[in-house]
């Protein structure tokens, strides 16, 4: 993959998201600790309810079922299916 910029915010996350092959497992594998950093860097503001609750109560979930996919090694179903959330998260805010 092309050198990216880091995400700064939950729509530079989205666009880099977007431009994975999120059911290619190799790469996804791959990149895996690069994504979960991201996402918990970015997140992290929204997970501890620094803006707002209702946006905790939103992101909350998705970042644990990240998480725990991440821990599984599901890089074939869970992972890209939890990531695919996210995205669809930060697109339907």
């Amino acid at each position: 993959m092309s050198e990216q910029k880091i995400p700064k915010d939950k729509w530079s996350l989205r666009n880099y998201l977007k431009r994975l092959d999120l059911y290619n497992p190799q790469q996804l594998e791959m990149e895996s600790g690069k994504i979960l950093e991201y996402v918990r860097n970015v997140m992290g503001p929204y997970v501890r309810g620094e803006r707002g609750e209702p946006l905790r109560e939103y992101y909350a979930p998705v970042v644990e079922l990240i998480e725990s996919s991440y821990k599984k090694r599901d890089f074939k179903k869970e992972l890209p299916e939890a990531l695919e959330s996210m995205i669809g998260f930060v697109d339907w805010e």
